[in-house]
């Protein structure tokens, strides 16, 4: 394995086209999306896999989420959206994927083509 990294570097991107493309408000939201949701995950974690010894910090918790929730808002606003709209986009794509409740069936049987219809602002008519 002494030639991994050379093979790694030879399958590698070109950065100058991806450092060009780079939106910072956009970055530094993902990347706080991202460290956000593993602070929010911890707790979970040292509470279900390491004894349960402390209650679950929810002071804790719901901070994570009201972070998550501020990187989420900056990404909306850089890609001009709401967290309304994607509301009612989400609750849109779940009624086409599942019309009355979920099911495993209807999990693995999902009709992609209609719920990007949904997502893309197209209606259908059991909606």
């Amino acid at each position: 394995m002494k030639n991994f990294i050379e093979m790694c570097k030879r399958t590698e991107c070109e950065y100058e086209h991806a450092v060009e493309n780079i939106n910072p408000r956009v970055a530094h939201a993902l990347f706080g999306l991202e460290t956000e949701v593993g602070e929010l995950i911890d707790p979970f974690k040292k509470f279900w896999f390491y004894g349960g010894v402390k209650p679950l910090d929810m002071v804790n918790i719901r901070e994570e989420i009201g972070d998550i929730l501020w990187y989420l808002s900056i990404l909306m606003d850089e890609i001009d959206t709401d967290f309304e709209t994607e509301m009612d986009r989400v609750v849109r794509k779940l009624e086409t994927r599942y019309p009355e409740k979920f099911t495993s069936e209807l999990a693995h049987t999902r009709d992609l083509k209609k719920e990007w219809d949904v997502l893309n602002g197209q209606t259908h008519s059991n909606i």
